[in-house]
């Protein structure tokens, strides 16, 4: 028995040093960024918004993905952005493509995650429907097992704080999902489109809890999938 522990407790060891563990000297000068966060829309496309107009998904997929940084950081994970203000992620685009806006703000996320060398990306969102739809879900790229298994952790974890129970959901037309090279999920935390829910998600405390179970499904994803 004191032989399992020992190799249990040296896989999950194993596990967080490679999660936390690029050598500070390595860290320094480098681009790495084990957690890539990528908060959707910014700049022009505002994304959806509340019924009033007054909250738009935009400023609060910033506001979440700061929130999650936090308490990442303090974890000892490595965390980056696709972006940290109000701009698209173009900037990781090629400029001379003749593609439009939108479609260089969709590839440039997915290379954001590509020249950090990210282990894993989350791309943050909020939802629309009714007035009456609520909860979070979670979609991931079909073709990736690993973003199966981290959508699953995720999911199974915002549940509990929403007190929705849904599953995860195939992502297959998103393109951030299909062209990324590292596990990639697309949370959307809430709906916007609900009065009452737009209300929960701009209480503080109710945006912390929504992000610490993104956080824990992390860890869960880390210690039993990632290898």
């Amino acid at each position: 028995m004191d032989v399992m522990l020992s190799a249990n407790f040296l896989w999950i060891l194993f596990t967080v040093l490679l999660l936390i563990g690029i050598p500070a000297e390595q860290a320094k000068g480098d681009r790495s960024a084990g957690i890539m966060l990528d908060p959707g829309h910014g700049g022009v496309d505002g994304g959806t918004q509340s019924p009033d107009g007054s909250v738009l998904e935009k400023d609060l997929n910033l506001i979440l993905a700061k929130r999650l940084a936090q308490q990442l950081l303090a974890d000892g994970m490595q965390v980056g952005f696709t972006r940290e203000r109000d701009e698209d992620v173009t900037r990781y685009a090629p400029i001379n493509t003749g593609w439009g806006r939108h479609r260089r703000d969709l590839y440039g996320r997915v290379e954001a995650a590509s020249q950090h060398r990210s282990l894993v990306m989350i791309s943050i969102h909020g939802n629309h429907g009714t007035f009456r739809n609520r909860g979070a879900i979670v979609f991931y790229n079909p073709a990736s097992l690993q973003s199966f298994w981290l959508a699953n952790e995720l999911q199974n974890r915002l549940n509990t704080v929403t007190g929705v129970r849904n599953t995860p959901r195939r992502g297959s037309v998103y393109y951030i999902l299909k062209a990324s090279k590292v596990p990639t999920v697309l949370v959307e935390y809430g709906y916007l489109s609900n009065p009452e829910e737009v209300d929960r998600l701009l209480d503080p405390a109710y945006q912390q809890k929504i992000m610490d179970s993104i956080r824990q499904g992390l860890w869960g994803y880390f210690v039993q999938y990632h290898f």
